[in-house]
């Protein structure tokens, strides 16, 4: 079982700063994608993280992110969690386009501040975050 320390939650992410492998800002944490949700505990985890590039300096020029449209990037390019950024396996400038799937769901946009609703209809509560622990690498969603 997880630590304390291994368990994140999603709103401690928001907005944290992305880096490069260098230390070289990319952007800001906007959100976080997964698979549409099994129902087998402990299958979920995040795919890709969607960044809001940095609006000045030669990052985004070098990504043809110069427009300010969100980068995808697959969680395997992440490095590491640190506590105040999170560190991507590659330099900046490396970062090829990535696209989310259409199966795919945003963290941010689709489940936080939405009503949870039993299998009877019966309103509960609005999601206020999402609880997260790192696994042999792996982001895992534990519960909301």
């Amino acid at each position: 079982m997880a630590s304390r320390r291994d368990v994140s939650f999603y709103r401690d992410l928001l907005h944290k700063p992305v880096v490069d492998c260098d230390g070289r800002p990319i952007g800001a944490l906007l959100d976080l994608s997964t698979d549409q949700f099994n129902p087998t505990p402990g299958r979920s985890y995040v795919r890709k993280l969607v960044v809001r590039p940095r609006r000045f300096g030669r990052q985004a020029a070098a990504n043809g992110n110069g427009t300010g449209k969100p980068l995808v990037v697959p969680w395997e390019l992440v490095a590491s969690l640190e506590p105040h950024s999170i560190r991507l396996r590659q330099s900046g400038q490396d970062l090829g386009p990535a696209t989310l799937d259409g199966n795919e769901v945003l963290l941010h946009k689709h489940i936080l501040d939405q009503q949870i609703v039993d299998c009877r209809g019966s309103k509960l509560q609005r999601v206020n975050d999402i609880t997260m622990a790192l696994s042999d690498g792996t982001l895992c969603l534990w519960g909301m």
